[in-house]
């Protein structure tokens, strides 16, 4: 009987126009936030270099919030004449005299209704579904938000057949239902959670917990129980207006039920359990942070500046180092009241601090309790000693500090929060290169460089120091910019033209064939986890034979690339087949051993000179592993081999990308076509409709 009252209104839900048109309007407004969230992520967000989150959590979550807005006014519409029709219509006095209990018309009612949100949700997650094709969408993270619609669609839906069989008016029943899940939305407005019954009663409480793809076990008990109470509420009334007067509703066991529902909700929260539902691990320790702490095996003291009178900060805190204490048993935390300090310590150089860490004689500083920043924090800790990184500058090199398309301002904060210090170094202002310089980085100079600043260079490689070098195509004589001496050293050539590389082309739809590809690299720690990596307007470079380094080409193009040398020509889509295609190398290594140089452990120096520093500008930067290439390439210069096996984004989804077209049909999909599709359907069943009654 279950069966045919649902197939009954399942029916005459799927032929109302009105339930189509409601379909297409709530996908078009859907689809224009997922839209706008996509854009927004492409433009912005992912070029954040603090950013924590991918964008599963950024495109999908905001979608999934926006969709519980407008099913909080949905909802209550469509459920508004479930019982109503059948007053309209004198039938219900009909089902209430026939063999068929109230639970039965309810239950059957109630799925039938559940049928039409699961036809809405397998709509909806066909959004998040598209973003495989740019990036690694977290499936379980999209999930758990799927779970959490679906348990919130499921409670709006019972609330509302409660009101349909409360209520005679169906704007009566509509306006109660929304009153009410409004009232369970909101009642914990400030979002501070200070009463635990508010909390547990808040809709929105549990709900975003579930977009952030954290399950708890009192989230997945609340929805279902006030789901099924708001049922029975409604049973017991159509029962009582079938003058039913059954056991099942009578005082006593509404009683014991209620009590039920109180106990099962009280355990839930006593008890809770909670299962991080991320690839992402965002809720427990990720990879990248078990792999840090197994590299600090000495204690870790951490002090937190937070006073006795904020006890929710201080636990707050607790909770936020409760996962890292699980994997590291000698993490210990001390409080400090931030009034107390003495001005003699050293922590007033940081007033906006809330942890300290400390570990052996090194120290960080964290003023925010973000699981990136704090993670980051602790691998500058794992560095063997601090480190300084100077910038070559005054001949138009890229800035490491700046913000334009040009520069390596990006680049240069990652570096920063992972405990290098950067420097900027005027060798017209400064004789030779200073003796505590790590690792020297020539990044792309635009101006020659004056001799005795070259003969500065050299004699810095003289005492073992490390150098990193850049180079850019260029239409001067001398492409080097005066670092001849330097080629000549290493034994290389900075080859004429710019690299022509159409399998980048075709593999990304690219405009612009003078973007070279690097897929394939050979065996070497700096390549170890590294993808894709893209280089635009490269230089190919030619090596000699050196008897005196150990070199490696790291970065080869595919056989498909050749160098263009008329500079007459554009390099987009060049159709002409030319006979020099071959393998270009824009990256090499050199490395060799001196005995008598105290610049990095096991006296080895370091150089590696790539034809390219575009792929390190603020402009393309994240482009597939550009990042990683541009870290780990500092990290081998350094000798830090440990650090070379963390890796550097713990977010799998961090990266996100959509061509042109493809946006161009993600927009003309779930803008136009799919709402359109919805809109004939309303228009086919109106059509029926009026050919039935003509």
């Amino acid at each position: 009987m279950i069966a045919t009252i649902a197939l009954r209104e399942l029916r005459s839900l799927f032929s109302s126009p009105q339930l189509w048109m409601l379909l297409a309007l709530t996908l078009t407004l859907l689809a224009w936030f997922f839209l706008l969230s996509t854009d927004y992520y492409l433009n912005q967000y992912q070029h954040q270099a603090d950013a924590e989150y991918g964008f599963t959590l950024v495109i999908v979550g905001n979608l999934f919030s926006k969709a519980a807005h407008l099913l909080l006014l949905i909802l209550p519409l469509l459920s508004m004449s479930l019982i109503n029709a059948e007053r309209r219509q004198q039938t219900l006095a009909l089902l209430l005299c026939a063999p068929v209990s109230p639970w039965q018309i309810i239950v059957g009612k109630y799925l039938a209704l559940q049928a039409i949100l699961l036809f809405l949700l397998a709509l909806l997650s066909l959004m998040p579904l598209a973003l495989i094709s740019g990036g690694s969408l977290d499936v379980v993270h999209t999930l758990s938000a799927l779970l959490g619609c679906w348990l919130l669609m499921s409670l709006f839906a019972a609330v509302g057949l409660l009101f349909s069989s409360l209520s005679k008016s169906a704007m009566l029943a509509a306006g109660g239902s929304f009153s009410l899940l409004l009232l369970l939305w909101g009642i914990d407005w400030q979002g501070t959670g200070d009463d635990p019954l508010v909390a547990w009663l808040s809709t929105q409480h549990h709900y975003a917990a579930l977009l952030k793809g954290q399950v708890r076990l009192q989230d997945v008990v609340y929805f279902p129980l006030l789901a099924l109470l708001a049922l029975w509420l409604a049973t017991s009334t159509l029962a009582r207006q079938g003058h039913r007067h059954a056991l099942a509703f009578k005082k006593s066991i509404n009683l014991l039920l209620l009590f039920i529902a109180i106990s099962l909700a009280w355990l839930s929260v006593k008890y809770d359990k909670q299962w991080d539902w991320t690839a992402n691990h965002s809720h427990s320790l990720s990879f990248k942070s078990q792999q840090i702490l197994k590299q600090l095996p000495e204690p870790l003291q951490i002090t937190a500046y937070v006073g006795a009178e904020k006890p929710k900060l201080r636990q707050a805190i607790r909770q936020f180092l409760h996962t890292y204490q699980q994997h590291k048993n000698n993490l210990h935390l001390h409080w400090l009241d931030p009034a107390l300090l003495p001005n003699s310590l050293p922590d007033k150089r940081h007033p906006e601090a809330l942890l300290h860490i400390r570990y052996q004689t090194r120290e960080a500083f964290v003023s925010e309790l973000k699981g990136n920043l704090f993670t980051t924090q602790l691998q500058g800790l794992t560095r063997s000693r601090q480190h300084n990184i100077s910038f070559l500058r005054g001949h138009g090199e890229r800035d490491p500090l700046g913000n334009a398309n040009f520069d390596l301002g990006t680049w240069g904060i990652h570096l920063t929060k992972l405990g290098l210090q950067l420097h900027l170094l005027d060798l017209a202002q400064a004789p030779q290169v200073p003796d505590n310089t790590d690792v020297l980085v020539i990044a792309s100079p635009r101006i020659s460089l004056a001799p005795g600043e070259v003969q500065a260079v050299l004699d810095y490689l003289q005492t073992g120091g490390q150098l990193l070098c850049l180079f850019d195509p260029s239409l001067a004589p001398d492409s080097l910019q005066g670092l001849a001496p330097l080629a000549k050293h290493l034994g290389f050539e900075l080859l004429p033209g710019q690299i022509i590389d159409p399998s980048s082309q075709r593999l990304f739809g690219l405009r612009n064939a003078s973007i070279a590809m690097v897929s394939n690299y050979p065996a070497h720690p700096i390549s170890k986890a590294l993808g894709r990596t893209l280089f635009p307007q490269a230089s190919a470079l030619k090596l000699n034979t050196q008897q005196t380094w150990e070199s490696t080409a790291l970065l080869q193009t595919g056989e498909q690339a050749w160098r263009n040398t008329d500079w007459q020509k554009t390099s987009k889509a060049l159709e002409d087949n030319p006979t020099n295609q071959e393998k270009q190398t824009l990256g090499i290594l050199w490395q060799r051993t001196l005995n008598n140089s105290d610049k990095l452990a096991a006296n080895r120096q370091r150089i590696a000179v790539l034809g390219d520093g575009d792929f390190l500008s603020n402009q393309y930067v994240d482009n597939h592993s550009n990042l990683e290439l541009g870290i780990q390439l500092l990290n081998w210069l350094l000798a830090e081999e440990t650090q070379m096996e963390i890796p550097l984004h713990t977010a799998i989804d961090a990266k996100l990308v959509l061509s042109e077209s493809l946006r161009i049909l993600l927009t003309l999909g779930f803008l136009f076509i799919l709402p359109g599709f919805l809109l004939l359907m309303a228009v086919f069943f109106a059509w029926q409709k009026r050919r039935r009654i003509s």
